[in-house]
């Protein structure tokens, strides 16, 4: 699936996926906090391991937010 260029505030998660959504809610913290979000879908992407799976997996958090610079 090919999904259209965004910006995003990215975090990323080490870990058991248990702890997958205190990273979210820190992010999300963040971005609120600023007032930086857009409409659109939070991304994922696995960049080692398996989540669910291997408990060292590695996964970067996107958050939609808008250019405040270039």
């Amino acid at each position: 699936m090919r999904l259209p260029q965004v910006e995003l505030a990215v975090a990323t998660h080490r870990g058991a996926d248990e702890t997958t959504p205190h990273v979210y809610a820190a992010l999300g913290e963040h971005v609120a906090r600023h007032e930086l979000s857009v409409d659109g879908p939070i991304r994922e992407s696995y960049l080692e391991g398996f989540p669910g799976i291997d408990p060292h997996s590695v996964t970067e958090i996107g958050w939609p937010v808008f250019r405040i610079s270039r």
